[in-house]
């Protein structure tokens, strides 16, 4: 299986946008047979100092024989976010574990 992690900063550079909103909606569009949403802080130096910006951490698990779809759905998600959301990036994670569904 592969864990797929989306960082998505909520801070919208002014614009008038609810990006916790945005987010959820397009997460429950591009991975509609689940997801994980976890409540984060990223940081890091800007100009001004360190900078902390309220985050969500999208998390998407899928089959190792699922992984090219799911790599291409995490993608358009992540880039249909940074455009609405006026992002200047996304970050996004994945790597190979070993799960179980009890």
């Amino acid at each position: 299986m592969f864990l797929f992690k989306v960082y998505l900063g909520l801070d919208t550079n002014g614009h008038d946008v609810d990006s916790h909103k945005l987010a959820l909606d397009l997460a429950a569009k591009y991975f509609p047979h689940g997801h994980t949403v976890v409540n984060a802080n990223g940081r890091w130096n800007g100009t001004v100092g360190v900078i902390d910006e309220p985050t969500l951490v999208v998390e998407v698990l899928t089959p190792s024989a699922d992984f090219d779809q799911t790599d291409h759905q995490v993608r358009m998600f992540a880039f249909q976010y940074k455009i609405d959301a006026y992002q200047e990036s996304v970050l996004i994670t994945h790597h190979e574990i070993e799960a179980d569904f009890v």
